[in-house]
């Protein structure tokens, strides 16, 4: 074998090494946030997803990229409830099914009254006013750049029409030593909250503003300035240590219960 083809055969070697070893990388992503007493976590292993808001022992969440769906796990209940397109589509037929029976309430009332009481209900259910155009989010590369937690990222700013909503500071995914296959199931994860926040809750445009930039880099520091949810936070660390799959599976002896049953029973 001649000194180049020696060294063309050794090359590609540590290329496949180095791309197998991408691929089975798992993630943890350490964050800071305002509104937390304490760093929370986010660890991904072979398209499962796993979120604790600091140390919170009630409850967290288990997101399986291939299913589409997330899994909520109470441990102080021994119970786990699935959220997926079917559940979400049964919670939204309850949902249609409580906004009929209000608006006929609501008939009973004079135009004043009515035309309040319904604003202040679409405060809490946007579908009763799902009609109104929703704002235009856009990026916009300020040129700056900063350094965060030892993070390389440029600063975006975020707006909502013409109006400034919040700030990203966002470094390619690469830099930080994501694998591909795990930013996507993290960007799949976000893309999933935020179509649960546009059909269930008010708060979609913060949750699209907190998170939902991904298609400029993992943000590594992020402000709300606008809204209930006005929160700033920063990335503290990611690493690649090797993740327990346990900490990804519901154990045997929890009890699931139905998203749609606890709904119609409150």
């Amino acid at each position: 074998m001649s000194d180049f083809n020696r060294q063309a055969a050794i090359t590609l070697f540590f290329l496949s090494l180095a791309v197998a070893t991408s691929a089975l990388a798992d993630t943890t992503i350490v964050f800071d946030d305002d509104r937390e007493p304490k760093p929370s976590r986010i660890q991904i292993k072979d398209g499962m997803v796993r979120m604790q808001h600091a140390d919170d022992i009630a409850s967290y969440v288990i997101y399986n990229a291939e299913a589409n769906e997330f899994t909520v796990v109470m441990p102080q209940q021994q119970q786990y409830m699935v959220m997926n397109a079917e559940q979400l589509a049964k919670v939204k037929q309850l949902q249609l099914q409580a906004i009929a029976r209000m608006e006929e309430q609501l008939k009973q009332l004079p135009e004043g009254q009515r035309a309040q009481m319904r604003e202040m209900m679409s405060q809490m259910m946007p579908q009763l006013s799902q009609n109104k155009p929703l704002p235009i989010r856009r990026y916009e590369d300020t040129g700056q750049t900063d350094r965060v937690h030892g993070f390389n990222c440029r600063v975006v700013h975020v707006f909502r029409d013409e109006t400034l909503s919040g700030e990203q500071c966002v470094a390619p995914h690469q830099a930080l030593g994501i694998s591909d296959g795990d930013f996507e199931s993290l960007t799949a994860m976000f893309i999933f909250m935020a179509d649960i926040a546009a059909q269930f809750s008010g708060n979609v445009h913060e949750m699209s503003d907190l998170h939902m930039a991904l298609d400029q880099g993992v943000p590594v520091r992020y402000k709300n300035l606008q809204g209930e949810l006005k929160r700033s936070g920063s990335m503290r660390e990611v690493n690649n240590d090797e993740l327990d799959p346990s900490l990804f599976i519901v154990p045997d002896n929890y009890q699931a219960q139905s998203l749609p049953d606890a709904l119609g029973n409150q």
